[in-house]
């Protein structure tokens, strides 16, 4: 090969790899959309329950008699038979350990019975869903 055909190799490599990497950016921020869609949040009301699977766990049994795994219950809500008002999203996106329940990432929970909110912490991957931070970053009556 002469010096000028190793030039256009090299540019043609250099343009493979700048559209796989820009390809491979739109997968990665298109997947994180689409599982942060708001439409996917639901409001139940249920019990939140101590399963004795896998080392132990706590879930939540809505009132639809749905079983719910959600990913990080706040300490102060794990506690066996408590009835909570939630709202979450599914995680489809996940897999646990557990085999129990739907995943779910809780974006707000009360006690049912006090109206007392629980601090929730978010992961950073979806922005979307942190639209009302502030109602989430404080404990409180409402």
């Amino acid at each position: 090969m002469e010096k000028g055909d190793y030039k256009a190799l090299n540019r043609r490599i250099l343009w493979i790899l700048v559209l796989l990497v820009t390809l491979s950016a739109i997968l990665i921020l298109n997947g994180c959309i689409l599982s942060c869609i708001p439409s996917s949040q639901f409001t139940m009301t249920g019990t939140v329950t101590f399963v004795e699977l896998e080392g132990g766990f706590y879930g939540i049994i809505g009132d639809d008699h749905e079983k719910y795994d959600p990913i990080h219950l706040p300490v102060d809500f794990q506690k066996d038979g408590l009835r909570v008002k939630f709202t979450a999203r599914f995680r489809n996106d996940m897999a646990s350990i557990h085999m129990w329940g739907k995943i779910i990432e809780i974006i707000r929970i009360e006690d049912a019975s006090t109206g007392i909110r629980g601090r929730i912490f978010l992961s950073p991957m979806c922005p979307f869903v942190h639209s009302h931070g502030e109602e989430r970053e404080n404990i409180g009556r409402r």
